[in-house]
């Protein structure tokens, strides 16, 4: 976590927080003192919504996400609890138009971000299979979901992350999303889209350790968690594999493919543990990326 990226966040969205009722917890492992200085500054300035929860160094990503789950470090009780990326906060018409579903009692709330992605400010499923089907490549975004800590989380306790596999650890709020929401009878899923609501992002550079593990993350483990999902998922799990990881950010565009060729990430090596994989989750041509990898672009 670093110290500037959240300085650039709470001073974006503390003051809009606080006039709503939001209370804003940082739970940091870096090893260091920068955030929690800064939070303590924050706190003796007037803003005692944000808070700082100290946590172990050799947490893993699923290992921080099964600790917000299990609502270590909250000074109360709350209705919901919306996990997010350090680096990242909603706007403020974002955060209204999601407390404003919150009086819904939804099982969960599923924030979509620029408007464009439906028709209408908002609607409601009770079919986790339609959730998953629709929305499964939004929902790998950790900021997506708010969770109802009743009906989601009251009975959770923490360890999962601790006893599952490295993919699932890795994509521990997705997969804890779809296999609770099937164990529900008719859940009750609220999903908001507004036009001007999106989600700010820190313009502070930092290092992307995810980047190096492009191909193992998006394809061993991507496959691997939704495979691994219940059953009543099976008819979309081909299609959500291949809409999410192509995507453009990931590997839907022949560009990519090219600066990771550059960047030394894709090898001849690795295009050919993964030439079965491609068409599974790329609309790139398999011949397209070989090309690539052999040095041949």
């Amino acid at each position: 976590m670093h110290k500037d990226v959240v300085e650039e966040v709470l001073l974006y969205s503390l003051s809009f927080l606080k006039k709503y009722g939001v209370d804003i917890y940082y739970y940091d492992s870096s090893g260091d003192n920068e955030v929690k200085e800064l939070i303590g500054h924050k706190n003796g300035s007037g803003f005692d919504n944000v808070h700082f929860v100290s946590v172990p160094t050799s947490y893993l990503y699923g290992d921080k996400i099964d600790l917000i789950f299990s609502k270590e470090g909250l000074t109360k009780e709350y209705n919901y609890i919306w996990p997010i990326k350090d680096r990242s906060i909603p706007n403020e018409t974002m955060l209204k138009a999601v407390l404003d579903r919150c009086d819904d009692k939804s099982d969960v709330i599923i924030s979509l971000g620029l408007g464009d992605i439906y028709d209408g400010d908002r609607f409601d499923l009770r079919s986790p299979e339609n959730l998953y089907k629709l929305f499964s490549k939004q929902i790998t975004s950790l900021e997506t979901v708010i969770y109802n800590t009743r009906t989601m989380l009251e009975d959770y306790r923490f360890g999962g992350s601790n006893n599952c596999s490295k993919a699932q650890n890795d994509f521990w709020h997705y997969w804890f999303l779809f296999d609770k929401l099937a164990q529900i009878d008719n859940p009750k899923i609220a999903l908001v889209s507004k036009k001007g609501a999106y989600n700010m992002v820190s313009s502070v550079q930092t290092a992307n350790n995810w980047r190096k593990r492009i191909f193992e993350v998006w394809i061993d483990e991507f496959i691997e968690v939704n495979y691994l999902l219940p059953d009543i998922y099976s008819p979309y799990k081909t299609q959500a594999i291949k809409e999410t990881v192509s995507i453009g950010e990931l590997l839907g565009e022949e560009r990519t493919f090219i600066e990771l060729y550059k960047e030394g990430i894709l090898t001849k090596e690795v295009y050919e543990k993964y030439r079965d994989f491609w068409e599974f989750v790329t609309c790139v041509p398999s011949d397209t990326i070989r090309r690539i990898a052999y040095g041949e672009v």
